[in-house]
């Protein structure tokens, strides 16, 4: 979960004392990208959590989505001061920014396309039109219309220089995403301009498909938790527009798949990263399975390959324990069982932690503090060793169960795997008023029922809410409540009139393509 930064504000400059938008980040972080396809997933069950964040009424991750874009949009141009920084951004040669405020522009894309599809009820249009605004007037001076390559300088011992792509800046694939967004918002408005954004969208793609080499670990698993994003930059062109994607997109998505099940085939079906290395020998991989999984589920929806979604689920199992320490990747502390902050059920959490460093998550729930080094892997003939738990007795970095600290920027690629994880198992259905027969065309005044079949099934003791669209011809959609038919049924329902005002009638849930839909003709 991302947890909002420090800031302190002077009469004459901005200084970060903890990073921005989130802990220990700078704008990379991409967090509104992630986010809002967070909610679009499973819109309804968001809409539970209402207590954390804000006026207690919205969604919590709404309000969270507000908070960055609204970030986003007061530091599009800030490069100032910054309390910690492990190198500096821009392309060789060129002069040096201490904050990446380009990546800004990708957070307020994701905002502008979310305002369209579910966002007007709580930002106003003209906040939007500002967001909008700045992506539009800085898009091509901020290179957001592009693969940018070699752009951010580390002094990180584990990826030093002028990589190709960074985690802490570019990553192989966010252009895809952001001029996606920005063509999803710009045909939606009157004075719009999609046709050049969804072309820089293409081009983006169309790089990927003829750069990306997975033999080449700086494309792979030494982009660490930025690896993710690449395979789920084509997923995601093929969700939301399928008839635009370049060709050859869903070739190179198989080629990815035949590569990766490959380097799964293993016991615990770990990504290994050569026959002799299974793991780094000296640092986490939180952005491997963790996040690999959601790339896993992404892939696997768009080539039907129920095989390659298993080998999601076992990333899924290698987070809570199914791994060489057998533990989740989560450290069980005193402090995080003191805020009930801890996955119940869970029995051992990673026995090392270090809690006090940049990002200061020791205290936040969900956090994932570490993987399994290379050594930890045993090979045939050989023998691991282990050692006590250090759970809440302080930091412990770089030790036998290796951890530093949790990371907003490593819970992403988990995020994104719970995002993904739905794919190919909502259902929306019409069906005539005995719940039974599915109908393609109904008569006006004819009562049918809604079907839902999702992931809103939190308590098995009881029948639980949620809600679908209707939109009726070319409408705005209207929220439609639906009731589980009995608990822990995961089957949601509502009786609905069709009206005699309409031709056709569509019942969605979850946008973007990460949901489920249905239309119905009315005679």
């Amino acid at each position: 979960m991302f947890v909002a930064p420090k800031i302190r504000y002077m009469p004459t400059k901005r200084r970060y004392t903890g990073g921005g938008p989130s802990r220990d980040q700078g704008s990379y972080g991409l967090e509104t990208t992630f986010e809002t396809l967070f909610y679009a997933s499973n819109p309804a069950l968001f809409d539970r959590w209402t207590a954390e964040l804000g006026d207690k009424k919205t969604a919590d991750l709404i309000d969270l989505i507000l908070w960055h874009g609204e970030f986003a949009y007061h530091h599009v141009d800030y490069n100032g001061p910054v309390a910690n920084r492990h190198g500096t951004l821009g392309y060789e040669g060129q002069p040096r920014m201490t904050y990446d405020y380009w990546n800004t522009l990708d957070q307020l894309a994701a905002v502008c396309a979310a305002y369209h599809t579910f966002l007007k009820p709580y930002l106003p249009r003209q906040t939007y039109l500002n967001y909008r605004n700045e992506c539009r007037k800085r898009w091509q001076a901020y290179d957001r219309h592009k693969v940018v390559r070699h752009w951010t300088q580390s002094t990180k011992w584990v990826d030093e220089g002028f990589q190709e792509f960074n985690e802490m800046g570019n990553a192989f694939g966010q252009s895809v995403f952001s001029n996606l967004f920005m063509y999803l918002s710009e045909k939606e408005d009157a004075d719009r301009q999609p046709d050049q954004y969804l072309r820089w969208a293409q081009e983006s793609a169309e790089d990927i498909i003829k750069n990306w080499d997975f033999n080449n670990s700086r494309h792979m698993w030494w982009i660490r938790n930025a690896e993710h994003i690449t395979p789920q930059a084509l997923a995601f062109f093929l969700l939301v527009a399928p008839d635009k994607a370049p060709k050859g997109t869903r070739e190179k998505l198989m080629a990815w798949r035949d590569h990766m099940k490959q380097k799964t085939a293993n016991f615990w079906q770990y990504r290994v990263h050569s026959p002799t290395e299974w793991a780094h020998p000296r640092t986490k991989e939180l952005g491997g399975a963790p996040a690999l999984g959601g790339s896993m589920f992404a892939v696997a929806h768009l080539l039907g390959d129920r095989e390659l979604r298993d080998i999601g689920w076992s990333q899924v199992n290698f987070v809570f324990g199914l791994n060489p320490v057998g533990a989740h990747l989560s450290n069980k502390s005193p402090e995080r069982l003191a805020i009930n902050g801890y996955w119940e059920g869970v029995e051992n959490g990673w026995p090392r932690a270090h809690p006090n460093g940049y990002g200061m998550l020791g205290k936040v729930r969900g956090t994932l503090d570490g993987t399994p080094l290379d050594a930890q892997f045993p090979r045939p003939g050989s023998s691991v060793p282990t050692s006590d738990s250090t759970a809440g007795k302080g930091d412990h970095i770089g030790q036998n169960a290796y951890a530093t600290e949790g990371w907003a920027i490593s819970n992403r690629g988990w995020m994104a795997t719970l995002t993904f994880a739905p794919l190919g198992t909502q259902k929306v259905q019409v069906l005539d008023a005995t719940g039974k027969k599915p109908l393609k065309t109904g008569k006006a005044g004819q009562t049918v029922t809604l079907e839902l079949t999702a992931a809103l099934n939190q308590d098995p003791a009881k029948a639980e809410a949620g809600w679908v669209l209707v939109k009726l011809d070319g409408n705005d959609p209207i929220q439609v409540p639906v009731q589980e038919t009995t608990p822990d049924s995961g089957v949601f329902v509502a009786r609905y009139r069709l009206p005699a005002s309409a031709k056709q009638a569509t019942v969605s849930y979850g946008y973007w393509g990460l949901g489920a839909t249905t239309t119905i003709q009315i005679r």
